[in-house]
């Protein structure tokens, strides 16, 4: 077969009768392919391709048919991909994400989608998404049918990297790794000429002071200082204090037992804000009679406006009324990467809001929030006496931004407003 196909030809070969995966290649790309990854049951083939602009791979699989054998193959699938560059993903997984989309009928087997946790596991942790569905969320296509079509699927999938943001993660810290290098190696440069007298190595040392300074206070979160006043070691080891001081070491439990263990913590909290924050009984009857009250409609012209496609002018008003210098979230951009770049992400950042609201769904980044207790005053054991404050990432506060500049636009047509006069 590598006779005739004339390229280049990696393979895991199964039995005669069942089994087998191969991955053929072009003859201008074989030379780019460095590392070859294959089990022996003829269920996988990896491959690792460098080029200039970067690396990429490629897998091709064959999911068993078994339930427990598939899902040890997705378990063991990890192992096989050869380093931590993007990749493609494409072949028969024989199980699929969403019964109620990509499957018709009953299976033949047990556990049709047995196996689905495992896979959603690997795609997670190397980023990967499910392209075909994201292109069409809500079409019912199938790649199996059989022949009297009572059952058919979408067992056969393409996946492909899918978390730009965090590519741009690790180039920001690649790069901020590599300045602080440079500007350690200059410091010490800087020192050994102020040794030799150099006059024009004080001022540029002063200057480097200067900016680590600012750094400092940055991070410090302070806002002004007095008047020529200079840092102190005091002043720079607050700097990494602050994350120090919102660790939670015990907490008392419901029982009155004090918990220190850090799953043993995160249970209690668990459980007492799964508490505070579930909805309670609803009395129906009080509801309707207060939403016949409600006497005040928004006009046509706004309810459009409040149910169109959300638009980039939109994010873009949003984005300019958040303010610089706050934290941002898990994915690491802050509001000025979104700002700086807007020209070229815009678009492509309108487009994920409205495949969301296509979907249901948001992102699983915009879905993720970083929780930090803060303490209030009293018994600092007891649960009750923490504030909680999420962190979210800045693409999710720019969408519920946008959406509150619409019901802004919607409030002075249902609310009432008077003047209280004393």
């Amino acid at each position: 077969m590598g006779y005739e196909w004339g390229g280049g030809l990696h393979a895991s070969f199964g039995s005669s009768s069942s089994c087998g995966t191969v991955i053929l290649l072009s003859p201008r790309q074989a030379g780019c392919a460095t590392r070859v990854e294959t089990d022996h049951e003829g269920r996988l083939v990896c491959i690792l391709f460098k080029y200039p602009q970067g690396n990429i791979s490629l897998c091709n699989v064959y999911a068993p048919n078994r339930p427990s054998a598939r899902r040890d193959f997705f378990n063991t699938l990890p192992s096989f991909v050869p380093g931590s560059a993007p990749c493609v993903m494409v072949g028969d997984f024989n199980c699929v994400p969403d019964s109620g989309l990509d499957r018709l009928g009953a299976s033949v087997s047990a556990s049709p989608d047995a196996g689905i946790t495992e896979l959603d596991r690997f795609t997670s942790a190397h980023l990967l998404a499910d392209v075909w569905r994201r292109i069409h969320p809500c079409s019912t296509v199938y790649t199996w049918v059989r022949p009297n079509g009572e059952d058919a699927s979408r067992i056969d999938r393409d996946q492909w990297w899918d978390n730009i943001k965090l590519r741009i993660k690790r180039y920001a810290i690649q790069y901020c790794v590599t300045r602080a290098r440079r500007r350690r190696e200059k410091f010490s440069k800087l020192c050994a000429e102020v040794k030799f007298g150099d006059p024009s190595a004080v001022i540029a040392l002063q200057t480097y002071l200067d900016e680590k300074y600012h750094g400092a206070r940055v991070r410090a979160r302070v806002e002004a200082v007095e008047a020529e006043e200079r840092p102190s070691l005091r002043f720079y080891q607050s700097v990494s204090s602050s994350a120090g001081d919102r660790r939670v070491p015990s907490v008392r439990a419901i029982d009155g037992t004090v918990v220190s263990d850090p799953h043993g913590i995160v249970r209690v909290y668990k459980e007492y804000y799964s508490s505070l924050f579930t909805r309670g009984n609803v009395d129906l009857s009080a509801q309707s009679d207060l939403l016949r009250g409600i006497s005040k409609t928004v006009p046509h012209d706004v309810n459009d406006i409040l149910g169109g496609g959300i638009t980039t002018v939109e994010l873009w008003k949003a984005l300019s009324k958040m303010k610089n210098g706050k934290s941002p979230g898990s994915d690491g951009l802050p509001r000025e990467f979104y700002r700086t770049f807007w020209a070229i992400i815009g678009p492509d950042i309108r487009a994920v809001f409205e495949d969301a609201f296509q979907n249901g769904l948001l992102n699983q980044s915009q879905r993720l929030g970083m929780i930090t207790l803060l303490p209030k005053s009293g018994d600092p054991l007891d649960p009750h006496n923490k504030r909680p404050i999420t962190l979210l990432n800045v693409d999710y506060k720019l969408l519920a931004k946008a959406l509150c500049n619409r019901l802004a636009l919607a409030m002075p047509h249902l609310l009432v407003i008077s003047r209280l006069v004393q």
